[in-house]
């Protein structure tokens, strides 16, 4: 489905996709897309200075009926603009001083290591590498080793997390990352 971008200036555009309204943004300033019900089958990457919601158009448990999958790792690399192996094995990577909001969505990396060659199983769902924040609300988070790696300051509230090996971590001291009222699976 079409996903449709709100600027700070309240003017809605259409895109065919979601990377191609996160391309769409420029600088600062506010931006809200949202995703009708449906699969988006996209490796996401974001750099700037915006505060980006990623909105589900849904109130169902975990956004479960709006769902961004795809398979990506340190051996498939299917995003090449993260500038690092680490940070082109994520399903979305953001970098920059931006912030993010995910609500009411359900983000897999779909890379199961079981039936895949490679050595390399790290696979995470969201690598956060900014300087800003990182809120989620009802949305569910899934992968295998690292599903969740974060720089910023982050607060999950009402999610569902699930990876095997250290599936949730930050890499900067000093930083916060609440996880409020989740459900975490291993």
């Amino acid at each position: 489905p079409k996903v449709t971008m709100t600027d700070s200036a309240s003017q809605k555009k259409q895109y065919d996709t979601i990377q191609s309204a996160l391309n769409a943004i420029k600088g600062e300033g506010e931006y809200t897309i949202l995703l009708p019900e449906g699969t988006y089958e996209e490796v996401l990457y974001y750099k700037g200075d915006a505060t980006i919601t990623l909105s589900g158009d849904t109130k169902a448990a975990y956004g479960k009926d709006v769902v961004i999958a795809k398979d990506n790792n340190g051996d498939l690399l299917r995003l090449t603009r993260g500038g690092s192996a680490q940070k082109n094995r994520c399903l979305f990577e953001f970098e920059g001083s931006g912030n993010l909001i995910l609500e009411n969505l359900t983000m897999i990396n779909t890379y199961d290591r079981a039936n895949a060659t490679g050595s390399n199983g790290q696979a995470e769902t969201l690598g956060f590498d900014g300087t800003g924040t990182v809120a989620a609300y009802n949305c569910a988070f899934k992968s295998h080793q690292d599903t969740l790696r974060t720089t910023g300051k982050t607060w999950f509230y009402k999610c569902y997390i699930e990876g095997d090996t250290d599936f949730i971590w930050m890499e900067s001291s000093g930083k916060v990352a609440l996880y409020e009222e989740c459900e975490i699976v291993s």
